[in-house]
């Protein structure tokens, strides 16, 4: 019996199936995926960030994000085109939040927390005489 039956939709066409990691029991390869399914699928789980930056506006960024990490006490490292933090976490072009990857979640949570946008807070003084 197929366990993955009632799973499928009934039209025709691609499909994917998304399963967490801890309910795997078993992973068996029925074949291997054609050069156009490939492209398909990884296109489909590493999308292309939507803000195109040039080299220029890059490098300001990743200035920034460093800058703005050690002003946090955090220790950071520029390697090449990629921040590293305390050696366990990267961030890549474009510097932001969802950028950033770690396999130590406690890490990686707060990082991503230094660099989500804040609101901006505006102060008003108002003089009276």
């Amino acid at each position: 019996t197929d366990p993955w039956k009632d799973l499928r939709p009934h039209t025709k066409g691609s499909s994917v199936c998304v399963v967490m990691g801890h309910a795997v029991e078993e992973v068996e390869l029925l074949q291997d995926a054609s050069g156009e399914t490939g492209e398909h699928l990884w296109t489909f789980l590493n999308p292309t960030p939507p803000c195109s930056l040039d080299a220029k506006q890059t490098r300001r960024k990743r200035v920034a994000v460093c800058s703005w990490l050690r002003k946090n006490r955090v220790p950071v490292e520029e390697v090449e085109e990629e921040v590293r933090v305390a050696g366990v976490l990267t961030i890549t072009a474009p510097y932001r939040s969802e950028d950033c990857s770690s396999s130590n979640q406690v890490i990686l949570d707060r990082v991503q927390r230094l660099l989500r946008p804040r609101p901006i807070v505006y102060c008003y003084v108002i003089i009276s005489e």
